[in-house]
């Protein structure tokens, strides 16, 4: 009687623990299946991985536990993983129209200080030519101007000359890089003809166009 008594206990055990493992694998399959929350899943984890470690059949028990436990811990990592961000093709493309419009908006500025540098250098020129007794009336001609003191005269026309060549290259590189930009002094180009008092206005005003449109350029960055 106790002998079989023993063996009807060993069998109720092993039916238990049975139908808590196809239990616990109906559970998981529902919980992969239909997209459960993580602390749903962590819960039933814990809830049959007791079940099964109380039963007499310990090792297996921990055997199927671990394996249930690293397919959960998969079925995470590769929800993470599809749930991250991706960069797509539109967001490289608003990526470079950004630092295309930031390297304009720095080129332009950059012409803007080198239109202030002509300015301060044509200033300067025309005081030369006042304290050499001489007047800077054609700056941009390809000619100077007549001079009566031949004495500072090479040294007047090597500065106007080094002027002229850094007012064409500012405006060559200029059209080259900003066809679209337009400015008084753009449209008048070099050589030309205008006095004086009308190119240093002009180059102040183109000045400010640029450092404007260069502004402008940023804040659309």
């Amino acid at each position: 009687m106790r002998r079989m008594d023993k063996a009807h206990k060993q069998t109720a055990r092993r039916a238990a623990w049975c139908v808590t493992a196809i239990s616990f694998a109906w559970e998981t399959a529902k919980i992969v299946l239909d997209n459960l929350g993580r602390l749903d899943m962590a819960g039933t984890l814990i809830t049959h991985l007791y079940a099964l470690i109380t039963s007499q059949w310990t090792p297996v028990s921990l055997f199927i536990g671990g394996v249930l436990t690293l397919m959960w811990l998969h079925f995470q990592t590769t929800d993470t993983k599809q749930e991250s961000p991706q960069a797509t093709e539109e967001d490289f493309k608003v990526l470079r129209e950004v630092r295309e419009c930031a390297a304009r908006a720095a080129v332009l500025n950059d012409r803007g200080a080198r239109a202030k540098e002509l300015i301060t250098d044509l200033e300067a020129m025309w005081h030369h030519w006042n304290n050499a007794g001489e007047t800077l009336v054609h700056p941009l001609t390809t000619n100077c101007d007549p001079m009566k003191n031949a004495e500072s005269s090479g040294k007047l026309i090597s500065e106007a000359l080094r002027f002229k060549l850094r007012y064409a290259d500012h405006l060559s590189v200029l059209t080259a890089d900003f066809p679209d930009f337009y400015s008084n002094t753009v449209h008048a180009g070099y050589p030309c003809s205008r006095e004086y008092v009308a190119v240093l206005s002009d180059l102040k005003e183109h000045a400010a166009q640029l450092e404007q449109e260069a502004s402008q350029l940023w804040d659309k960055c």
